[in-house]
């Protein structure tokens, strides 16, 4: 007897909740990565603490790298359960919980309910999807509204209504104050698609010049004062550094400098896509032939989004594995139909296989980084019971992490010392504490009241040894 299909209401639930567990998981066991991890973590506290929606500051100075839709997710969910790792990471297994709905809306109506399922799971169930939907950054909520204004432009080329308009001009909007003008590649996806199919009318559909507009308002009322507030240099700073100039210069040693290099690494993005989609990138060979010979216009659709995707950060320096993520939701719904035909068994193995590997980095393998590979700064900051007012600085250390686990305990803001400071920082009236490379503590000049702790471990993100010694006046 053949079972029916599970109704909506029941189905949406959970995938949804699937999701966002599986998305939580093992976010309480790693710390915060440096650097971007405690960079986002710390400017959403800094601006809680001063009630300042508009101006992200890190360590008390201006943060112009993205805009604020990360920062106010992560101070709501600050006040909802305290400033933690987890609810540092809360935003990122939300938006990508709401992906996996997303995508299952959208591939549903292109193919059929099985093929839907199976395109959230695909989502879900990805090695870049697993690692960003647990990090305490700005991509799955860009990655969310990218595919809802995907769907929404679908929705406006083949039957277009008013209430698909607003949704994809939103969307827009709350995409790029998620992670700046890269939510806006639907549009070029629209307007290759449009080329494509020789719709010599397409604004008759997307209503551009009514649209665009709307979408530049909806961005204005964050970044108007925040132009005004920043006397311009939000817009300069956060579109000319971390928009241009990471397009033409590889950004913090991402990417490669050279013109040789530079063409070396073009085709970067077409082979990281085998690890990152990983395990359903081994079918997009057999979909590749496919659609070779044969594609329906929504796959057509999904191609030109995909295309737009890779052929802007191809060219752009700056490289790293996941900035193509925004197109995994349509890959997802690209290979789905193929995946909706496998045999039963095989599709739940391999999505098993991905949900056991997921709980097994939670469980598992973070623990034992935490305890192996802890990163000192978290260890002094759970040693002591610090006096609000202490002043703390540290010598050739100047990883974000530090800012984040100690002003948790601190009022103050830390200072970068050259080893010749460091005496005179510690001899100062009131409570103090310095970080230093333990190399350097033993020839210090100390003074009566000072105590030194020796900590030892990994910076997790490069994995280098550390030892460091915190001194430590009361």
């Amino acid at each position: 007897m053949k079972r029916a299909p599970l109704h909506p209401i029941i189905l949406l639930p959970a995938i949804f909740l699937f999701a966002l567990v599986l998305h939580l998981c093992g976010t309480w066991t790693l710390p915060l990565i440096d650097r971007d991890e405690p960079r986002f973590s710390e400017a959403s506290r800094e601006m809680l603490q001063r009630s300042d929606w508009i101006l992200p500051t890190f360590n008390n100075v201006p943060r112009y790298d993205k805009p604020p839709l990360t920062y106010w997710c992560q101070m709501v969910f600050y006040k909802a359960f305290g400033e933690t790792d987890t609810a540092a990471r809360l935003h990122s297994a939300l938006f990508s919980a709401l992906t996996a709905l997303a995508v299952f809306g959208f591939c549903g109506r292109l193919h059929n309910r099985r093929a839907a399922i199976c395109a959230a799971l695909a989502f879900t169930l990805c090695l870049q999807t697993m690692v960003q939907a647990k990090a305490a950054v700005a991509d799955m909520p860009m990655v969310f509204f990218v595919t809802v204004a995907a769907w929404a432009g679908w929705e406006l080329l083949t039957q277009p209504t008013r209430k698909w308009w607003w949704i994809f001009y939103i969307a827009l909007a709350l995409g790029f104050l998620a992670k700046g003008p890269v939510a806006w590649l639907p549009i070029g996806g629209i307007l290759i698609y449009a080329k494509c199919k020789r719709m010599h009318c397409i604004n008759t559909n997307m209503k551009f010049h009514l649209g665009m507009p709307l979408l530049l308002a909806l961005v204005g009322l964050w970044g108007v004062p925040a132009l005004l507030k920043t006397h311009g240099d939000f817009f300069s700073v956060g579109i000319g550094k971390h928009v241009v100039q990471r397009s033409f210069t590889p950004l913090e040693g991402h990417g490669a400098g050279g013109a040789l290099t530079y063409l070396a690494a073009l085709p970067l993005y077409f082979l990281t896509v085998f690890a990152s989609f990983f395990p359903w990138s081994v079918f997009l060979k057999k979909v590749y032939h496919r659609l070779k010979s044969e594609r329906t216009e929504a796959e057509l659709y999904l191609l030109c989004n995909i295309a737009v995707t890779f052929a802007v950060f191809t060219l752009v320096k700056t490289k790293l594995p996941h900035y193509t993520l925004p197109a995994f939701p349509l890959l997802a719904c690209l290979v789905a139909p193929l995946l909706s035909e496998l045999q039963p068994k095989r599709f739940a193995a391999l999505a098993g296989g991905m949900t056991a590997l997921n709980l097994a980095l939670a469980f598992i393998i973070f623990p034992l980084a935490s305890e192996h590979y802890l990163v000192p700064i978290r260890q002094m900051c759970a040693s002591e019971n610090f006096s609000p007012d202490t002043e703390f600085a540290s010598v050739d250390y100047d990883e974000p992490s530090q800012v984040w686990y100690f002003r948790r305990k601190l009022n103050t803001w830390h200072t970068l010392l050259q080893p010749d400071q460091v005496t005179e920082f510690m001899n100062k009236p009131g409570p103090r504490l310095c970080v230093v490379p333990s190399a350097l503590a033993g020839s210090l000049t100390s003074t009566t009241g000072w105590e030194t702790k020796n900590f030892a471990g990994k910076n997790i993100a490069n994995g280098k040894n550390l030892s460091l010694t915190m001194l430590l006046k009361r």
